[in-house]
């Protein structure tokens, strides 16, 4: 990554703008869980064919991470990142602009998920390949810390102006936001092949520890997809809650994540072997 020659501000602005475009992709993922009445009457189609632009989107990521990953492992990470992002853009502003019909939203949705499931496997390798290992754990909590505030900022926020604005005005500013993290990349990020990243590798490879580890964040993800994607519903018609407080109710639900994980950030750092076991500390290549 070439990180010795980057000054502590060109890292961190790499950093917080990696940060953003986790925010973003995030908050894209999830924007329509409270959205769903809003584009299923715009749009005319029921609540479970807009639930599917949720489900829909977070199995594609589930899918297709690994094999698009595998496809551009050869790709200066610099290229890739400004190619996702300038996807995110695209297809952000597609569903905001311009009349738009169920499928077409459904394909810029599609979009977005590939552009994402790209993005999660690059995005962190990049980051802590500029800074050497003993601050690696923080860079990863503040990476989490930026996806995470989707739940508790992203689209509390875009459910409020998509309920004041119209469901389109979201996308509007979460395609802008993913520009200025697009300039940020292109700009700051060296250009360098994926294996000149002295944080590309691990020290030694355990199959069957990360196969348990994939399951178990497999398992995971599907179940909290599974209720997340209709909550809002449910707080309306099941709970008695009004339509003005699903806001107020999503930041609820999502503030104890940014705060678990710029908790356990530090810790990573001071006790590695206690993330996922001592296979899991990077190192150079062999």
């Amino acid at each position: 990554m070439g990180s010795a020659r980057l000054t502590s501000r060109r890292r961190a602005a790499v950093v917080a703008a990696l940060m953003l475009a986790a925010f973003t992709f995030n908050t894209t993922e999830n924007l329509p869980v409270g959205l769903l009445s809003l584009i299923s009457a715009d749009l005319r189609v029921s609540l479970a064919a807009v639930g599917l632009l949720v489900t829909g989107y977070g199995l594609t990521v589930a899918v297709v991470s690994l094999p698009v990953a595998h496809v551009t492992r050869s790709i200066p990470r610099r290229h890739v990142l400004s190619g996702l992002l300038g996807l995110l853009v695209l297809a952000s502003w597609v569903c905001a602009l311009g009349p738009v019909s169920y499928g077409l939203l459904l394909v810029a949705r599609v979009a977005t998920a590939l552009a994402q499931a790209l993005f999660w496997a690059v995005m962190g390798p990049v980051a802590v390949g500029l800074f050497p290992p003993e601050r690696r754990g923080r860079i990863i909590g503040l990476l989490s810390v930026g996806g995470s505030l989707a739940t508790v900022l992203g689209v509390p926020a875009g459910t409020w102006l998509g309920g004041h604005g119209g469901w389109r005005a979201p996308f509007l500013v979460l395609g802008a936001l993913a520009l200025v993290s697009l300039v940020a990349v292109a700009v700051l990020l060296p250009t360098s092949p994926p294996e000149a990243g002295h944080a590309a590798y691990g020290v030694r490879p355990d199959a069957r520890r990360f196969a348990v580890v994939l399951v178990t964040t497999a398992l995971s993800v599907t179940g909290a997809f599974a209720g997340f994607t209709y909550v809002v519903p449910f707080l309306g018609e099941v709970s008695g809650f009004s339509r003005d407080s699903a806001g107020a109710l999503l930041m609820v639900f999502g503030v104890a994540g940014p705060a678990g994980i710029a908790a356990a950030g530090p810790l990573l750092d001071r006790f590695p072997r206690g993330r996922t076991g001592p296979t899991a500390v990077p190192g150079p290549p062999p």
